[in-house]
This record gives structure tokens, sequence and C-alpha cells, in this order.
């Protein structure tokens, strides 16, 4: 299938702010042609006029439990570990292969509605995770979590399975240093070496977190604890990354380590702020995600972004603690990097057509002075007009093309809901 999308402004992501009007064309799931002299490619099977619109890389949500949507709202004012502890834990025991297939779909719709294409989802039910996302054409970077080294590979076919639609894509996690013993971290740095797996997990989220790893581990923080059983070795990332000692930041930098802010999330938890400045000063790319809907209730891209540039401002006391841009890059080239998604980075050709359209008419566009800035700072969900995974339009005008009943899906979504919702401790 062949698809032109004609008269677009085109933000690319390859060079800073670089704007510029042309016309693409993608070839099932790839871009193969920017320009104006594209009839040698005719006929196409859709032909999109975009009436100047701006075309963009879709934004990659670098760390999300897109199926604890079931906890959306159902509690406020706790701190991390009573918000685990209390709520989420005893909720999940009950947890079902359905419920996460049918919650991550949820999920899903809202992800294409703020104009996210891909996400990293850490989460039970792994292979349900994938059919879900599989069903409704959307990009899914799964993180396993098996038991030991046997697990895996009884997973593994499993896993050819889920990724040969091109869409899925595994890597090896953990929820967090404080939920595994040494016995768990021995196994881990054993697959991650013997099978090349990037790692990830919660790390340095809260005080009392790095607090008890230093007591418990000589004085090692949690960053250098997981390197010492060389489990960052093959790169990853890291999600919150908000208590960083100063000495974690050069074996971060050297082992090609994400740190993934999830501001939202932060903010709800009161968990604190994720030294992106620094970060960035050191020349270590920070990714964004939106955490699960639990603790952040919302998966919208744009309240994240404009989160991290007044959080950063706040920290610093520094209007100019950071750049727009830097933060729209935070949100597309950084994740998808950290993610593993090096074919869904920019615009251009040989690029897989992970694509977002900008309503530039909508209000909060206009005027324009600088289309970039005016994203990060004015936009909101309702200027995505159109969401393209792997060169299909999942999203466009408010209208999901997915293949199936939405109202089918919150009707399964509710009801596993209702039913988890009773193991709440508080």
């Amino acid at each position: 299938m062949k698809t032109l999308l004609k008269n677009a402004q085109i933000l690319s992501m390859k060079d800073d702010e670089v704007i510029y009007s042309s016309s693409i064309v993608i070839d099932n799931d790839t871009i193969v042609y920017i320009g104006e002299n594209y009839s040698s490619f005719e006929p196409f099977d859709i032909t999109i006029d975009v009436k100047g619109n701006l075309i963009m890389p879709g934004f990659k949500n670098a760390h999300a439990h897109g199926a604890m949507c079931f906890a959306r709202a159902i509690t406020d004012g706790e701190s991390v570990q009573d918000w685990l502890y209390n709520t989420i834990f005893p909720m999940e025991e009950h947890l079902r292969e359905s419920d996460s297939y049918y919650l991550l779909k949820v999920s899903i719709l809202e992800y294409l509605s703020s104009g996210i294409t891909a996400a990293s989802e850490n989460y039970y039910f792994t292979h349900a995770m994938a059919k879900a996302a599989n069903e409704m054409g959307y990009r899914l970077h799964i993180l396993l979590v098996p038991k030991n080294e046997q697990d895996l590979l009884e997973h593994l076919p499993l896993c050819q399975r889920d990724c040969a639609s091109g869409l899925i894509s595994y890597d090896l996690g953990l929820h967090s240093i404080y939920t595994c013993d040494k016995g768990v971290l021995q196994e881990y740095s054993k697959i991650v070496q013997k099978y090349d797996y990037r790692f990830y997990i919660h790390l340095s989220e809260s005080e009392k977190e790095v607090i008890d790893c230093e007591r418990d581990n000589n004085s090692l923080s949690p960053v250098e604890y997981l390197n010492s059983y060389g489990l960052l070795n093959r790169g990853g990332a890291i999600y919150h990354a908000i208590y960083l000692r100063d000495r974690d930041y050069q074996i971060l930098k050297d082992k090609n380590i994400y740190p993934i802010t999830c501001a939202g999330s932060n903010v709800k938890l009161a968990s604190g702020i994720c030294p992106v400045r620094e970060l960035l000063d050191y020349d270590i790319p920070v990714g964004v995600g939106t955490d699960g809907p639990a603790s952040n209730d919302g998966l919208d891209f744009f309240y994240e972004m404009r989160l991290i540039i007044a959080l950063q401002k706040i920290k610093h006391c520094d209007p100019a603690a950071i750049k727009p841009f830097e933060v729209l890059k935070m949100a597309t080239v950084n994740s998808a990097k950290a993610m593993g998604l090096d074919n869904c980075l920019y615009i251009d050709v040989g690029q897989k057509a992970d694509l977002i359209e900008i309503d530039l008419l909508r209000p909060s566009m206009q005027p324009i002075n600088n289309i970039a800035d005016n994203i990060v700072l004015s936009g909101s969900k309702d200027i995505i007009k159109m969401t393209m995974v792997n060169g299909k339009i999942l999203y466009r005008d408010h209208k999901y093309f997915v293949g199936q009943s939405v109202k089918t899906i919150y009707r399964k979504a509710q009801k596993a809901t209702e039913r988890l919702k009773k193991y709440k401790l508080t």
C-alpha cells in the first residue's frame, strides 16, 4: 500500500527546528521519498492533503504500565511506598491475563489520541499485551520478566510469534531493586550477558530507596549496585532517576543508560524532580515516560512536556533552565533510542512511518512564532489530528481505526476494574 501525505510542513527532528514544506511518500510501513516530484511513485492507494499542517515523528512513551488504568484516579495523597503496598500490589495479586489484554487496549486508545506512536510496557502477561497491540496495529516495546533462564527459553517461541508483525520488540526488565533479592539480580545478570538484552528498571525513584540501598550494600548507590552485577552492560534505561548521586552520572553515560523522567507520576506521588538539566549537561540523553495511568491518571505527552519544563525552571530558579526543543527531542528521538527503536527516530527515507499530524489551525497553535515551541508550551491533545503507526492511520479527526469496537473495549475494561478495586486495602 502506498500513501501520499502532500502539502505538509515537516519537522523531521533530524535537525534542530528546521521546518520545511514538502510531501511524504510511504510504501507500506516505510518512508520512501520526501519531496515534490512524487509522480514516479503513482498511483497511490491513499492521498491525504494535509493543507499546510505539520507532520512530525510521533511521541514515544519510554516508560508505561498501560494496563494499570484499572487504578486510574482510585487514590490520591499517598507516598510511593504506601501507594504500592496498600493499593497497587494487593489489586495486582488478582490480575488476570484477560484484564491486561483489555485494559492495555484502553491505554493504547489514549496513546493514539495523544500522538504517542509507541510505548515501552513493563507489566504482567506480556504475550496478552503483545496480542492486544498486534490486533490494534500498535507498536510496543515489552519487557520480559522471567523467573530464570529456563523460564526465558520457554517464552522465546511465543516472543518470536509476537514479533512477526514487526510491531513488537522485547527486552529484559525488573520492577525495582527493593522487590528483588540478590539471587534474582545474579540470574538476570547472566541472562543480560548471554542473550544480549538491554535492561530496564525503576531506580532511584524515592529517597528511601537510595538510603536503604546504600545502608545495605556498602554505601553503593542503586546505580552502582546494579552496575556491580553487570546489569547495565548492554544499555537500557532507568525509570524516574530522581535521587542520583554525582558518581552515578559517569556510569550512566559509559553504559549508555537512558534516564526516563516521568514528571506527571512524580508530581502525583510527590516523589521529587528528576535532574534533567544536570543529565543533559553531562551529555546523558533523557527520555520521557508517562508511567502508568494509576500513578499519573493520564497518558498525555503534552502534559508531561510542559511539566518537565516547569519543574526544571522551579528546581533551578532559572526560567531558561531547559529549552522547549530539548524537551521535544526527549519525547521523540531520545525516547525512541531508549526503547531500541532506531528505525523510528526521524522523518527520513528508510525510517518507519510512525507519524503524527499537528493541526495548526487550532487556537493554541495561532499565531505562529515558533511551531516547535508552540507544540511544547501551548499544545494539547486536541492538536493531534492524525496518528499513524507503521504506515497505517489508527486515529484521525477524533475517530479510531483499530479494527474493533471502542465501546466493547471500554465495557470489558470496566468489568475488570470493578472486580479488582475490591482488593484495595485503603
